[in-house]
């Protein structure tokens, strides 16, 4: 080489240089546009090789996806479907990687490698087509399973997939393939859509039954074969067409029509009406106001009329159609048994005989699986009629019997819808209130038709008699009214008078009394009626003109009527009625004695004054105790056995004898803690003989620093029974592990008087007080905005919390027999702790409690088996938390509204059931009614409600919508007494 030219040289070897460091190059292997092709499932990679970067700064380097039908990139990094990766192996080489696994048919189309510099950008790509069997569109595609039509319907069944090669697609109907005919199926298949999607619909019009049965889609092309199989029904169907809203209002007066229609319900069964007012007793409504026709598609359809609706007529009407029967003809042919299925029972049959000898006995078994029900199947529908309208008023009696000086109660029943805004007793048209003279009571019954007022005359004076009081009741419909009448008891006719018939003496009644007067013809001379002429002459006035209903007795100057037995002489001194039609009873009059037939009369009228008296007597105790203990939620329900000690917890509940000294064996364990290091903050309930205060405790939970707790306490006042009690209770939460969702126990005092038990402390109080501010009508702008409502997703999550944490009780053997909303704590972070074991019981080894003293208890929350047999178990706290599960749905509202604890332990003895709220969707009901099973053995345990009460929140349905929640029902919030908490 020249020398010379050496410099040349290395001028020209540098430039060289400088272009390949200035044109990066990237590169797929096999890329530039080739096609790829995969199978269906399987993995694929592809790798990008970068060069010639060295030097350049701001090297951006990824994948980019377009699909067949898009036309912006898509830049793929690692998610779910995809993973990336790069790897730089020097300065001037790059390797970036797309791996996807389980390839689809969604990830055909074009994958670019990109490369972005400061000066250009380069990339490089490949096509990706997939192969593989068909595969169902689950998006396009009918859903597998049975298919409820309607006979005489249409019926389309859509079947899509995705294959390549592309599919070809069959129908079969059991077993049969199926093409386009006039037999009432038409075949529709679309062109596969670059040669990817396939779809085919089987349209049926009409359905017969002929065509319910099983159908199948086949679709396979040269990879394989898919098919999906539906099962086409004709259920029996029912639906309500007149009213066509639930809950339509028929005015008062107006004419109540209600229309069912029924779909393949054949000719087996009919339709029948039932009416609830209340959702719970059921009537069977027949006559002539049903009338029932089929309509010309085979429809069924009946109607329930009422000319003139009455507020008895407001409830619920249910349309029914039960089959009745399921029957084959059995033929005898050629040694073959023909078995020949009416029409309706569409569906699956096997057959089978047996020929046991030429007497020809045969078996026959018939297995039938129709779309119509077996033997016994019932559907219905039901609809709500409310009936608007003014005011009807109805007196119990309009006319009452009393002394001067006697106590009266007069009770006022009144209907109307809406409820009534005017509500009262006058007296000479001024309205009563309550004062020393008169006792007022008001009851409106939440949700119901009708309303109650009693008033209440505390002394019956002279002028109270006549007709002075009348019942008073008026809404935006109208009004009305109802007199009653007073009137003094007549001791002639009650037999209390002790005139003499027999001495010619006449009995006149008087205000409060009665007087003896002579007949006609005798004067009274020396105490005694004497004859006012030598030889007066009578006349038989029983021969004359009497009047008497039976018996007419003739006296000188005079003549009484008499009545027979069983029978009572009325106001009107001469008309007889049955005793039973008097008194509502089959009472018999007491014996004859001196005195013949008056003193029948005279023995049945003291009868009747007694019965009378007695039931005053019984209704002003009952108003008085009413009034005096409306806020109780707890009564007393007397065991069978006799108890044999009596102590009391928190002033309402008791231990059992066999429970006791407690009190006096309990000694100082391992959790006490120094009462020293407590120092007492402010009160957080208080009752007769207990208080719970928050405290400060000095390092409880060893962090060194003052923590708040909540302190239980038993007063000085309290009696060994009410410290037993205590000591009872801290046994129990002494056993408890901790569990996020029951209120954790972390010391107690016992070493010294007075005893104390340290609670951890939850912030945000008891959940009834917290649901009942929360209600909708309470939200005020001035309540800050995380606390002005509670979401159904909230109070889902509640039920799920008190679900797990009694479940946690359940586990360590302890029933808590007094589950409710207010014995369950919530913090201000929405957390649930269970609380309040003053009730609970520890069966450990034996799994019931058998209650043996006496004393108030919850009933309104208490399973039958409890207020029944005082029997508790952990099904019975199930029972519990359905009343619970309740109080959430209504925001806190009192279980069993408007009615008494005597009334709710008969209800829930005779299997009534709490309804279901309007705002409760049927499947979050349908858990409380799974609850309130009169088997305690088929009630859920704690665990499987944790577990529904997870899988309702995954679902995030609508199961509680709170805008459906009627304004004025469930607005029952009665009080709880302070010394149930404590």
């Amino acid at each position: 080489m020249h020398p010379g030219l050496l410099p040349e040289l290395l001028v020209v070897s540098s430039l060289t240089l400088l272009v390949a460091q200035a044109v990066p190059t990237v590169r797929i292997p096999n890329g530039n546009g080739t096609r790829l092709v995969a199978a269906v499932g399987k993995t694929v990679e592809l790798e990008c090789v970068v060069t010639g970067i060295d030097g350049i700064k701001d090297v951006q380097l990824r994948w980019q996806y377009v699909g067949d039908f898009s036309i912006n990139p898509v830049i793929l990094n690692s998610t779910g479907y995809y993973t990336v990766t790069e790897v730089v192996q020097s300065r001037n080489r790059r390797v970036i990687t797309l791996q996807t696994a389980a390839v689809r048919y969604e990830y055909e189309g074009y994958y670019y490698c990109h490369l972005l510099t400061p000066e250009n950008d380069y990339t490089d790509y490949v096509e990706l087509r997939v192969e593989g069997a068909p595969t169902f569109d689950l998006n396009q595609t009918t859903p597998p399973g049975e298919l409820a039509s309607t006979l005489q319907d249409s019926m389309d069944i859509v079947c899509t997939v995705k294959a390549r090669p592309g599919a070809e697609i069959e129908w079969f109907m059991n077993g049969t393939q199926l093409y386009s005919s006039a037999r009432g199926y038409t075949i529709s298949t679309t062109v596969p859509l670059v040669d990817i999607v396939t779809s085919s619909t089987l349209s049926v019009f009409p359905l017969t039954q002929e065509q319910l049965g099983t159908y199948t889609c086949v679709a396979k092309n040269a990879r394989g074969q898919v098919r999906r199989q539906w099962w086409v029904t004709a259920a029996p169907r029912l639906s309500v067409v007149t009213p066509e809203n639930n809950g339509t209002r028929v005015n008062l007066g107006d004419e109540l029509t209600v229309q069912c229609k029924g779909v393949n319900l054949g000719n087996a069964g009919k339709i029948t009406w039932s009416f609830s007012s209340n959702g719970a007793a059921w009537t069977t409504l027949t006559g002539g106001n049903i009338v029932a026709w089929t309509d010309a598609m085979g429809a069924i359809n009946s109607q329930l009329s009422v000319t003139y609706s009455y507020y008895s007529n407001q409830g619920i009407y249910r349309c029914s159609w039960l089959k009745v029967s399921q029957s084959v003809v059995i033929r005898i042919v050629g040694g073959w048994v023909n078995v020949v299925i009416p029409s309706v029972h569409h569906g699956i049959y096997r057959c089978s005989w047996l020929k046991v000898s030429q007497s020809v006995v045969i078996r026959i078994v018939v297995s039938i699986k129709a779309s119509t029900g077996v033997p016994g199947s019932k559907v219905s529908q039901s609809v709500v009629i409310r009936i608007v309208g003014p005011p009807v008023v109805t007196l119990s009696t309009t006319t009452v019997t009393a002394l001067p000086g006697d106590a009266v109660t007069l009770t006022c029943r009144v209907n109307a819808n809406p409820r009534p805004t005017t509500l009262g007793w006058f007296y000479k048209n001024q309205e009563l209130r309550n004062s020393t003279k008169y006792t007022l009571y008001r009851t409106y019954i939440t949700g119901a038709l009708y309303s109650q007022t009693t008033l209440t005359i505390n002394q019956m004076e002279e002028t109270d008699y006549g007709s002075k009081y009348k019942c008073v009741a008026g809404n935006d419909e109208g009004r009305d009214t109802a007199n009653v009448t007073l009137r003094d008891v007549n001791e002639c006719v009650t037999g209390e008078a002790t005139c003499d018939w027999g001495q010619h003496e006449i009995c006149v009644d008087t205000l409060g009394s009665y007087e003896c007067h002579c007949a006609t013809g005798f004067d009274r001379r020396g105490g005694t009626c004497t004859a006012t002429t030598a030889a007066p002459v009578d006349v038989n006035q029983c021969k004359v003109d009497h009047q008497c209903d039976q018996t007419c007795v003739n006296y000188f100057g005079s003549f009484r009527c008499e009545c027979m037995v069983d029978f009572l002489l009325q106001a009107d001194m001469v008309t007889c009625l049955p005793v039973s039609s008097v008194m509502g009873s089959s009472t018999q009059p007491p014996a004859a004695n001196t005195g013949g037939n008056n003193v029948v009369a005279i023995g049945l009228g003291v009868g009747i004054t007694v019965v009378i008296v007695a039931i005053v007597v019984v209704i002003v105790v009952i108003v008085c105790r009413r009034r005096g203990n409306r806020e109780r939620e707890l009564i007393d329900i007397p065991k069978p056995k006799p108890s044999p000690t009596s102590g009391f917890y928190n002033s309402a509940y008791s231990v059992n004898d066999d429970e006791a000294h407690i009190y006096s064996e309990l000694s100082p364990t391992g959790d006490e803690f120094p009462r020293g290091r407590l120092r007492f903050l402010n009160s957080l309930g208080e009752g007769k003989f207990g208080r719970v205060v928050m405290a400060e405790a000095l390092s409880i939970s060893k962090t060194g620093k003052w923590e708040e707790v909540a302190v239980k306490m038993v007063k000085e006042t309290a009696t060994d029974a009410m410290k037993e009690d205590f000591y009872h209770e801290l046994t129990i939460v002494r056993k408890l592990p901790t569990h996020p969702n029951v209120v954790a126990y972390l010391g107690c005092v016992t070493a010294s008087d007075p005893a104390l038990m340290v609670m951890e402390y939850v912030n945000g109080g008891d959940l009834l007080t917290y649901l009942r501010k929360r209600r909708p009508e309470k939200t005020t702008e001035q309540t800050p905005k995380e606390e002005s409502f509670v979401t159904p997703k909230d109070m889902l999550s509640f039920a799920l919390q008190i679900a797990r944490g009694m479940a946690h009780v359940a586990a360590q053997k302890i029933i808590h027999r007094d589950v409710a909303a207010r014995n369950v704590l919530i913090d201000r972070k929405h957390v649930c702790k269970v609380s309040d074991f003053g009730l609970a019981r520890d069966v450990e080894g034996a799994d019931v409690y058998e209650r043996t003293n006496k004393g108030p208890l919850p009933i309104r929350w208490m399973a039958p088996e409890s207020l029944r047999d005082s029997v508790h178990t952990s099904k019975s706290d199930v029972w519990s938390f359905g009343v619970l599960l309740w109080e959430i749905v209504t925001l806190g509202s009192s279980p069993y509204p408007g009615m008494s604890g005597q009334q709710v332990m008969t209800s829930v003895l005779e299997g009534k059931k709490l309804v279901c709220p309007p705002q409760c969707n049927k499947d979050l009901y349908a858990i409380m009614s799974r609850c309130w099973n009169d088997s305690d053995t088929s009630r859920p345990t704690f665990d499987i409600l944790s577990r529904d009460f997870e899988r309702i929140l995954e679902d995030e349905g609508d199961y509680i919508q709170l805008n459906q929640m009627e304004e004025g029902i469930y607005q029952v919030l009665e009080g709880v007494r302070s010394e149930e908490k404590l």
